[in-house]
Order: structure tokens, then sequence, then C-alpha cells
């Protein structure tokens, strides 16, 4: 999706970090190097959006794991995201578990998340 990272991240599709083949793989242990993985920047659309969330959702799973760098790194593209969510996403205002859970079924989809 965003150049080299697709050699070195994937995206998650178990919840069991001992069956992703991403634990086998060495991320990058510095806050340099995680940036030469994938540089962080505003995300400004849709595929920003996807390509961030990407490098989240494999990251995410090993957070007890990380080094201070690769926390950081972490939170800023956290940060990334809730900032972009701030500004774009248009919150209902909604009442009771199944109307948020429609919802984010909905935001999901618009994100071809």
């Amino acid at each position: 999706m965003f150049g080299d990272v697709s050699c070195v991240l994937t995206i998650i599709c178990c919840e069991d970090k001992d069956e992703n083949p991403l634990s086998r793989l060495d991320l990058p242990k510095d806050y340099a190097g995680l940036c030469r993985v994938f540089l962080p920047r505003p995300i400004h659309d849709a595929v920003d959006y996807a390509n961030v969330v990407e490098v989240t959702d494999a990251m995410a799973l090993w957070r007890d794991d990380f080094t201070r760098d690769q926390a950081d790194y972490f939170d800023l593209l956290c940060s990334l995201l809730e900032e972009y969510d701030a500004k774009n996403v248009k919150w209902p205002k909604v009442r009771g578990v199944r109307t948020v859970c429609e919802h984010s079924v909905r935001v999901s989809v618009s994100f071809g998340v």
C-alpha cells in the first residue's frame, strides 16, 4: 500500500500474536528505524488514514513489549488518527450500544477499513 512498509508490516488478521507472522519479524527498535519504515505525516485523506491504521494495527498486539522509542512512535501514530477523527468524523448523538455499533460499522466501511 505504501512502498517498503508492506515488506515490513502486514495487516494483522488474527487475535493471537503467537499465530501472527509479524511476531517473528524484527521491528526496528529505535525511532529513526521506525521512521525509515513509515515516516509519520499529517493525515489528509482516507488513503493516509488507512496507511496509518495499517501500521498501528500491525504494531498493536505487541504494545506491552515496546521499547521506549516504539511506544513513542505508536503513540504519535495514534495521535494522528485521533486528530484526523476529531476534525473529520461526524459523530452522531447516539443512545444505546446498538446505535454505536451500527455507526462504527458505517465509519469503517466509509474508510475501507
